[in-house]
């Protein structure tokens, strides 16, 4: 009461019957006595008593027009009041009941928003000012949070990055983003450094899909987005959050019925029968359509098959799981192919995309998964006990956990750049800006998740962008894993996809693309002869010079014929053979490939 403010109710009276104690100044009836029986002297006149309480210099207090209705402007503390008609008496209290606080009138709500429409300086007075907002009210009891059935640890981020790299986590991005090194770490990186992503022109709502490497199932209870360093018009004010789980499957070898398990190492050594195990993340092995072969315990690695070919599989131990390259550039890029397979049903083998001709096989002696050149050997034939799931751009297999508006934050509120976040489960970082969302209801567990922002806050920014996204939530322990009823299968070889193509003056493409002497650079040279119909191209000859940062990609033609590899020369330089008339390859044959027609079929 030290203070002066005005005060507004928000229960659902009319106050023409009553008025909100203890000032009573939202009265707006037409009782116009006293307390005493006295009447009310209009608000306008100056008669008997001359006063200031008038309605020029009390707007928007109810004294408007020449009425003389109970009304308490300057917030008296016994309620309504007014000016009498009797010279000896100045002014009384009148008995206007109070309004009776009943919560059961009052709409409940989360948030709010308080709009002031004008100020008392109208239209010439464009500032507005204030020292306090207060919201009194009743607080509901906080929502009781489900209780989830699965043993684990609570975590502040079940996509947090660990320091010594033990968790890592794979991204994949919607809308256009930075390349700088590291940017994707931004997101779940543990501080406020900014990542920002453009609408772009596919449409694509901006947002990250999050696949945490360590195999483990999780129970995401909340959602956190902390701000970035500037450009509040491009904040978030809207979110949806997704999950999925993946089913994956048992791949068994027919030679011995042994299945496929992922050791420490990320290579694949098959296991006797007898230690198969449906529920082990090892063992469980599926994929998106595209071909890849990717596996529960490292979710966001496929399976490469340059590690595997030729004498690289005794050097390295056979195939290995790397980062997947369609979630690293994209699945159209000519780098995903890399890890493409397709599956022949009839033969029961898995065929390589990048290496036409060669199939998966089983190394006896070294107990490996490797590539060597189709043939009908039982080493070549597996089979799946299970789910391979299904394609990554089906929408289906996403499930919606949480969508809707994000608390509001000021615009005022930003975080500095590149400061660590230091949080618990049960609260973010009360020194940093943040919003919170609570998911009281959610317990189904999942592996990956996508987070989409379908609105910013101001509707011409073209990016959204942010400091850091946090999943509060329940890490699930070893073993607690739940089963996926979704039966999608590996493609067959009828959705071939070319990894990489040259073409000669009449656009005729070749089939295939062969790596030259064996050198470990070989994805590098394949993005080059796939833009060889570029303007980085010379024809020299009959074959086509293909330059780009100083590095050679050629493509080698002869009227359909096919080129014999003559051996190496002495500088370990391969040539090939047009006709009689040798090309020597030229030096350093690990930056380019070799391109050869070995069936012209026009789009390969």
């Amino acid at each position: 009461n030290s203070f002066v403010y005005t005060e507004v109710t928000l229960y659902n009276h009319d106050y023409q019957t009553c008025g909100s104690a203890p000032f009573q100044n939202d009265y707006r009836g037409i009782l116009s006595t006293t307390t005493n029986g006295h009447t009310c002297q209009p608000w306008s006149a100056q008669s008997p008593h001359t006063h200031s309480r008038t309605p020029d210099n009390y707007p928007y207090t109810g004294l408007d027009g020449d009425q003389n209705y109970c009304r308490n402007p300057d917030n008296e503390p016994g309620g309504a009041w007014c000016y009498t008609m009797d010279p000896n008496v100045r002014w009384q209290y009148c008995d206007v009941p109070d309004c009776v606080e009943d919560p059961l009138t009052l709409n409940e709500y989360y948030e709010y928003k308080i709009t002031w429409t004008s100020t008392r300086g109208g239209p010439d007075q464009p500032t507005l000012q204030l020292g306090e907002i207060e919201v009194p009210g009743f607080l509901g009891p906080e929502p009781v949070t489900a209780t989830v059935d699965y043993a684990g640890e609570y975590v502040s981020n079940i996509v947090q990055l660990s320091d010594d790299d033990e968790i890592n986590v794979q991204f994949k991005i919607y809308g256009a983003y930075g390349s700088s090194p590291g940017w994707n770490k931004m997101v779940v990186n543990g501080d406020t450094t900014k990542l920002t992503l453009n609408y772009d022109e596919s449409g694509d709502t901006p947002g990250v899909a999050l696949y945490p490497d360590d195999g483990k199932f999780s129970v995401v209870t909340g959602l956190r987005i902390y701000t970035a360093n500037n450009g509040p018009g491009s904040d978030p004010v809207q979110y949806s959050i997704e999950g999925r789980t993946v089913g994956g499957a048992n791949v068994k070898g027919r030679l011995f019925n042994n299945c496929w398990s992922l050791n420490e190492s990320d290579r694949i050594n098959p296991v006797s029968v007898v230690d198969c195990d449906s529920s082990s993340p090892n063992q469980k092995f599926y994929g998106y359509g595209l071909g890849e072969i990717r596996v529960k315990s490292r979710p966001g690695r496929c399976m490469d098959p340059r590690f595997g070919y030729q004498e690289n599989a005794a050097i390295y131990g056979g195939n290995v799981f790397i980062p997947c390259y369609s979630d690293t550039y994209g699945e159209d890029h000519h780098y995903a192919s890399i890890h493409y397979f397709t599956y022949d049903s009839t033969t029961e083998q898995i065929k390589s995309v990048y290496y036409p001709g060669y199939c998966l096989d089983y190394d006896l002696e070294e107990n490996y998964v490797y590539m060597e050149l189709c043939n009908t050997d039982q080493n070549q034939k597996f089979h799946f006990e299970g789910d391979f799931d299904e394609s990554t751009e089906d929408e289906a297999s996403w499930n919606l956990i949480s969508e809707g508006n994000l608390p509001w934050i000021s615009e005022f509120h930003r975080n500095p750049q590149s400061v660590a976040i230091s949080s618990s489960y049960e609260s973010g970082d009360t020194s940093k800006y943040y919003m919170d969302v609570a998911l009281y209801d959610h317990v189904i567990p999942y592996q990956e998740y996508r987070i989409l922002f379908p609105e910013t806050r101001s509707p011409s920014s073209s990016s959204v962008h942010f400091a850091e996204i946090e999943l509060p939530g329940l890490k699930l322990q070893d073993g607690e894993y739940v089963v996926n009823d979704l039966t999608p299968t590996m493609p067959t070889e009828a959705v071939f996809v070319g990894s990489g193509v040259c073409a000669d003056a009449n656009n005729n493409e070749f089939d295939r693309v062969h790596k030259a002497d064996n050198q470990a650079s070989s994805e590098r040279c394949v993005a080059w002869c796939w833009n060889m119909k570029s303007d980085n191209h010379v024809p020299v000859g009959t074959q086509y010079v293909g330059q780009r940062e100083g590095k050679f990609c050629r493509c080698l033609f002869d009227n359909g014929s096919v080129p014999e590899l003559i051996p190496a020369d002495a500088d370990g330089a391969g040539s090939w053979a047009l006709g009689e008339a040798p090309i020597v390859g030229i030096k350093d044959p690990g930056d380019y490939l070799e391109c050869y027609k070995f069936e012209v079929t026009g789009n390969p």
